[in-house]
């Protein structure tokens, strides 16, 4: 079986940890438009849009989905950090 490329990432916002853990896929909703994050991307820092989703497809071909409000998200090669003002589980 072959195994499938994943990234680390974490969800945060000044009071807790929302999520964590290894994603295939993640659709950022930038303030100047949604992208797509995949491993090996390229680092970037993006804001987020106010009230739009966050979707991570995470390792095992399930889906956790966030709406955002405000924040940033920064991806480096270590993962992907999404830092949001404020954050709920879709």
């Amino acid at each position: 079986m072959e195994s499938t490329a994943t990234f680390p990432f974490q969800v945060l916002t000044p009071a807790s940890q929302l999520a964590a853990g290894e994603a295939t896929y993640a659709q950022i909703p930038g303030a100047g438009g949604s992208f797509g994050v995949l491993p090996g991307h390229a680092p970037l820092v993006a804001l987020l849009a106010q009230g739009q989703p966050l979707v991570l497809t995470l390792a095992d071909g399930t889906q956790q989905t966030f709406t955002m409000h405000g924040g940033v998200a920064e991806v480096t090669p270590a993962g992907l950090t999404v830092l949001a003002e404020t954050a709920t589980q879709a």
